[in-house]
């Protein structure tokens, strides 16, 4: 967007920086700016929005890949009803019993250009539970 290569090289640096430090069962170390040990939903939702993002604009498809394995596992953590965890341990266990109402809209867009790119219909039903939960516990 501003023709400056050293800005998008810059972004590339942080994608890969962010890649390296995620492990194989997706989690991403260091992914919160006071407790590593169990982020909130909402950092490692910028994680995956960040990854994502630069990976469609650069052709990076491994940085989808990358944010695939994360969400998936978010997937799983969420209940039949569309709540996730606020806070998250390095097992995908939740480590709060309250929700972070802003990461998990973050995580529905993630779920939704996932789907966009895939068409795994799995993003599409976790989209929807998901955002039936936030309408429901969000004030007017």
């Amino acid at each position: 967007m501003t023709g400056r290569p050293e800005y998008t090289a810059a972004a590339l640096r942080n994608a890969d920086y962010a890649v390296r430090h995620q492990r194989s069962n997706g989690w991403f170390e260091e992914c919160d700016l006071t407790d590593a040990g169990q982020p909130l939903l909402h950092t490692i939702a910028y994680t995956m929005q960040g990854l994502v993002g630069i990976g469609r604009l650069m052709g990076r498809w491994d940085l989808v890949d990358a944010v695939e394995v994360t969400a998936e596992l978010l997937l799983e953590l969420m209940d039949g009803e569309g709540f996730i965890p606020g806070c998250i341990d390095s097992n995908w266990k939740g480590a709060s019993d309250w929700c972070w109402l802003t990461g998990s809209a973050q995580t529905s867009i993630v779920w939704a250009e996932l789907y966009e790119i895939t068409g795994k219909p799995q993003y599409w039903r976790g989209l929807q539970r998901v955002n039936h939960y936030l309408m429901l516990h969000h004030d007017t």
